[in-house]
């Protein structure tokens, strides 16, 4: 996201959230995959027994796609939850930085 001063900021606790949506997708495509079951050479009939072959190939085609989609979709979550884990690790590293810097006291009569 783009900070007013022209950076960015990141919310490590929105891309979780975005990433626990994604492993949501994902688990919902998966149980949408279609099996070789689902089509049977007895499907079509005597006559149409002859499409049989092409519809449970085409059939697994899509359900290669489909899970093909779901492990993207997984690997993405993955991909957001080590980044916002990175920026979380990058914010505690400057933070301690700045934890060790002494900083000189003001004299009373300057402040």
């Amino acid at each position: 996201m783009t900070a007013a001063d022209g950076g960015f900021r990141a919310d490590p606790a929105g891309m979780a959230a975005v990433a626990a949506r994604l492993d949501d997708v994902a688990t919902a495509v998966d149980a949408a995959r279609p099996t070789a079951g689902q089509v049977s050479g007895d499907a079509f009939g005597l006559v149409g027994g002859l499409f049989a072959g092409a519809a449970t190939s085409a059939v697994h085609t899509g359900a290669e796609a489909v899970s093909a989609l779901a492990a993207s979709l997984r690997r993405t979550a993955g991909e957001l939850r080590h980044a916002a884990r990175d920026y979380e690790l990058a914010d505690a590293g400057a933070a301690l930085a700045f934890a060790g810097v002494g900083v000189p006291a003001v004299p009373a009569g300057e402040r």
